[in-house]
């Protein structure tokens, strides 16, 4: 229909040219007979439509097996029209039409067939005309042993899914999918068939190919088959590694690794600082795409897109390049390192801009304070030592504000000569070695501020000799490293304790009587064992000493024990001392715990 409406325009626009022609001519004549056009009547243009709610069998065909039926056609003509009947295999005496022909209007046509007795299929075909608008409807007819599909051509999108076939067939039957398309069409649901209508569902992968791709699916059965077509749309792939660059004002090259699945285009923006390096023959496949960008010498930044595209389809990516402009700052050296003294460094500053300096550390400090102008500058530093127990990194900024342009310098100092303590607490007559890390090529001289505390080895090796402080000292051979570990010793007194933890009293003005039980602990608080040798209780009012009790053990490190006393038949008066005495290192000390009559 629409090519008739197309053509028919033509003819009336060509008469309208013709008569305006003949119009001018007439009127050239002082002809007042005028011929005017006719105006076409659109609803008059031959027409076979499928009416709301009616299967539309021009699409689909009609399908029958072999006992004989028939079925109903249904459509709509705006002239009269008729229908004729082909068969492919040169007789239709098997199948019948009524009407066969009919005024404009909505019809309902009977389609008739005889039972197939063959093993052959029966095709025909029916034309329906009405004014040059024509419609074909295929009729099928399985053959005795019919295996029959409700429809046997899918169209599947790009990303792929799922295909549903209806099969009704009066025979067993087997699913094949050809080597050539296993690749992408998978049989997903394979149901138990029997002698009636089954269900075989396929999933379709995504299809990565530009163009549409067509698969087969094989229904067989005792030498007949039915072939399902599947056809998939392809789609465009482009993809590129980057799709954005900013750049700085310098004349350099950038590539872009482009994957297509088809032949792309490129166009190139209209400036002439953006040039194609090579431009080699574009493919299906991943290829390189080189740009060179020249030296930006204005004082603004620049903008220009590259446009990477399908020449038959809308389907396009952009290349952004962002160059920055002339105004820069920029530093001959960006890494400083220096060892626990510190010391000083220089950087030169190139920059068309007025900028600012800042350290965001109090250890470094700039030791130039200059008027800069638009030339080359060059900045001092001193970096301190370090007087932390860890290494250190700070960064100096150069930025102009109005700009937004800065660039960094990072300070790193780590240290060479150290200690992995700066302080250290022994216990007297005890030994510790302490770390030192030599990253110098000097020996190492080794010092303690005050022997009587502390003495130090040439391996480090710390002896506690008396309670007190000390300082121990190393330094390199040339005297330029130094590090110095702090040295508190205790005495063993300062980790020992007693004290009363309750017990059993029965007392009287004062006087502990007689079966009171007396609880004691005594603890060890050093890193070192200690011998426990007795305890005794001592009278609070006439400091008559008890009987001496032996206990003769080791109290280990971080540790306590505990005992018990028995008041005898004198009692004794409170406070109650109880007088521990224990060993370290050959040496004899004494501790006290005491109790009170009112814990």
């Amino acid at each position: 229909m629409n090519s008739s409406i197309f053509t028919k325009g033509i003819v009336t626009i060509m008469m309208a040219l013709i008569l305006c022609v003949v119009y001018s001519s007439c009127s050239n004549d002082n002809d007042n007979n005028v011929i005017v056009p006719e105006i076409i009547d659109e609803s008059k243009v031959p027409e076979i439509s499928v009416p709301a709610g009616s299967e539309d069998f021009f699409a689909k065909g009609l399908d029958f097996d072999s006992p004989a039926a028939e079925k109903k056609i249904t459509f709509t003509t705006n002239v009269p029209w008729t229908i004729s009947v082909s068969n492919t295999n040169g007789e239709n005496d098997w199948l019948s039409v009524s009407p066969t022909n009919g005024d404009a209007g909505t019809h309902n046509i009977t389609v008739k067939v005889n039972a197939n007795q063959t093993y052959d299929n029966r095709n025909s075909v029916l034309t329906i005309s009405a004014g040059d608008s024509i419609r074909k409807v295929f009729i099928n007819q399985k053959q005795l042993d019919a295996l029959t599909l409700t429809a046997n051509r899918f169209e599947v999108p790009v990303m792929g899914g799922t295909v549903n076939v209806e099969v009704k067939a009066n025979i067993d039957y087997q699913v094949i999918i050809p080597d050539e398309y296993k690749s992408w069409i998978h049989i997903v649901n394979n149901s138990t068939r029997s002698l009636s209508t089954s269900f075989v569902s396929f999933s379709i992968d995504k299809s990565e190919d530009y163009d549409k791709r067509e698969g087969k699916i094989i229904i067989s059965s005792k030498g007949k088959e039915e072939i399902v077509t599947i056809y998939q749309t392809g789609e465009g792939i482009l993809t590129l590694t980057k799709n954005e660059f900013n750049l700085s004002n310098s004349s350099q090259e950038i590539s872009i690794e482009i994957n297509s699945n088809f032949d792309y285009a490129v166009e190139m923006p209209a400036v002439g600082w953006v040039k194609e390096v090579s431009s080699a023959t574009r493919g299906v496949s991943s290829h390189t795409l080189r740009l060179k960008i020249d030296k930006n010498d204005e004082y603004e930044k620049r903008t220009a897109k590259v446009r990477i595209y399908d020449l038959h389809s809308i389907l396009s990516e952009f290349i952004i390049i962002n160059q920055e402009q002339k105004n820069t700052i920029s530093l001959d050296s960006k890494e400083f390192e220096f060892d626990e003294r510190g010391g000083q460094f220089s950087v030169n500053v190139s920059s068309n801009v007025n900028y600012n300096v800042r350290i965001n550390c109090d250890w470094i400090t700039e030791t130039t304070d200059k008027t800069r102008s638009l030339t080359m500058i060059s900045h001092s530093f001193k970096v301190s030592s370090i007087t932390e127990n860890s290494d250190r990194e700070g960064t100096i900024t150069f930025s102009d504000t109005s700009t937004g342009i800065k660039e960094s310098i990072v300070v790193r100092q780590k240290r060479a000569f150290y200690f992995d303590n700066t302080s250290l607490t022994l216990t007297e007559g005890g030994q510790a070695t302490i770390k030192l890390t030599n990253k110098t090529d000097q020996s190492v001289i080794w010092a303690s501020s005050n022997t009587a505390v502390a003495t130090i080895d040439n391996t480090g090796q710390i002896k506690a000799i008396g309670k007190g402080n000390a300082i121990i000292t190393a330094k390199t051979s040339d005297d330029q490293y130094t590090c110095k570990c702090n040295i508190i010793v205790k005495n063993i007194t300062d980790y020992i304790s007693a004290r009363n933890i309750g017990g059993s009293i029965s007392s009287f003005n004062g006087l502990i009587q007689y079966g009171s039980i007396l609880n004691w602990r005594f603890s060890n608080n050093s890193s070192e064992t200690v011998k426990l040798k007795t305890m005794q209780l001592i009278d609070g009012q006439t400091g008559k000493e008890g009987n001496v009790m032996s206990i003769e053990i080791d109290v280990l490190a971080n540790s306590s024990v505990s005992y018990s006393t028995t008041i005898g038949i004198l009692g004794i008066h409170a406070p109650v001392t109880c007088r521990f005495k224990y060993e370290y290192k050959d040496k004899e000390f004494s501790i006290d715990a005491v109790y009170s009559n009112n814990w």
